[in-house]
């Protein structure tokens, strides 16, 4: 979750089920994984989505963090 102003209703995070579980079982496991840890590892393995309010093109980060994105358009 990169910052902004929590109010954007068109950024999305797409991280995988495994990346997830991983990140939630070691804070779970380490008491001195802080959210600031959280934060960290689930940007790390995160891509940013945002959807396009009047196209509905989704364009997706091409790796975490890099900012590339590819656009994908939704089949008719």
């Amino acid at each position: 979750m990169r910052i902004h102003t929590l109010e954007e209703d068109f950024v999305y995070e797409l991280i995988s089920d495994n990346d997830l579980w991983n990140i939630i079982d070691t804070w779970s496991e380490n008491e001195k994984f802080t959210s600031e840890d959280f934060l960290s590892a689930f940007n790390s393995k995160s891509f940013e989505v945002y959807k396009c309010p009047s196209c509905e093109r989704l364009y997706i980060e091409e790796s975490p963090g890099s900012c590339n994105l590819n656009g994908y358009i939704k089949e008719t």
